[in-house]
């Protein structure tokens, strides 16, 4: 699994496409799953189903901070967002 946490909107400039790039170059690693949570949207959001062919991941879903979220297989387990709230301010 791989986790990313993408810098502030005011500090991005132009390291969001890199930032972009890199998930879907974690995809096209075959990387079963992606973490990523982006602080100013205060969101969690899993990526999962890598497919090479499209350069990514097929499926992703986005939670606020503080919902918990499935990590689906391999991981298999429910993740409480809760702890990451604290870390976003």
């Amino acid at each position: 699994m791989a986790w990313r946490q993408p810098r502030r909107s005011r500090d991005r400039g132009r390291t969001g496409d890199v930032e972009h790039l890199a998930v879907a170059g974690d995809g096209q690693c075959g990387i079963p799953l992606c973490l990523l949570i982006d602080r100013d949207a205060c969101t969690v959001t899993v990526r999962g189903g890598p497919d090479r062919q499209i350069g990514g991941y097929r499926d992703a879903r986005t939670a606020k901070l503080g919902e918990k979220v499935l990590l689906p297989e391999p991981m298999g387990i429910e993740l409480d967002t809760e702890i990451l709230e604290n870390y976003v301010r």
